[in-house]
């Protein structure tokens, strides 16, 4: 079903929202290479400067994830420790030492002394603590 809008047509549902860095990682990208390749006409296989192309390309996504990830987890060895004041995105305040972090789900795990658990990517603000 479509809705009618400046004789335009858009669709009824909304748009696919993307979650994260990896929203064509590694995985998405062999199966579009593999079914490339199976799908192929033989009599014209593909070029291969073009599949050297995309081997690069996968190459540079994979280091490029990886130094994403070797950073998230340096700022979250950083924060350990300090004491900091934390606005999440949702408006809470938070105040505490961070005690723990952990790269989990694309994301680093904070906990702090008073058991408080919060994502990196859910803090809209951060401060260090003044001490009283």
């Amino acid at each position: 079903m479509r809705i009618e809008m400046n004789n335009q047509s858009a669709p009824t549902e909304p748009a696919a929202q993307h979650t994260g860095f990896d929203d064509l990682g590694q995985d998405a990208f062999m199966k579009l290479l593999v079914a490339q390749i199976q799908n192929q006409d033989p009599m014209d296989p593909m070029d291969d400067r073009d599949f050297i192309a995309q081997m690069a390309q996968f190459s540079n996504l994979n280091q490029t994830q990886s130094l994403l990830r070797n950073q998230m987890t340096l700022l979250g060895a950083k924060l350990l420790g300090n004491t900091y004041e934390m606005v999440t995105s949702a408006g809470e305040s938070i105040v505490g030492t961070i005690a723990s972090a952990k790269w989990k789900d694309d994301d680093i795990h904070l906990k702090t002394t008073d058991g408080e658990q919060l994502t990196l990517k859910s803090i809209e603000s951060l401060r260090i603590a003044e001490e009283s």
